[in-house]
């Protein structure tokens, strides 16, 4: 248990991996664009809206965990 929520040993965060995978495949087509090439371009920025959504949508939980942190600090 982790800041009182259910974590199995091998879970799988999705949105977190997703997130990861994505920052890979956008930073792979640098190379393509610097070459001029447009689908590489489009491709690429489609991928990083993709990864702001869900870094939007990890944002609750986050702040959850950042209150939940606050909670239980002794402040000097």
């Amino acid at each position: 248990e982790i800041l009182g929520r259910n974590v199995e040993k091998n879970s799988f965060d999705l949105p977190v991996t997703g997130i990861t995978v994505l920052w890979a495949l956008a930073a792979a087509l640098v190379p393509a664009m610097q070459k001029g090439n447009d689908t590489a371009r489009s491709l690429h920025i489609a991928l990083n809206a993709l990864n702001v959504l869900l870094f939007i949508w990890q944002i609750p939980t986050g702040w959850e965990i950042v209150l939940k942190v606050f909670q239980f600090t002794t402040w000097p």
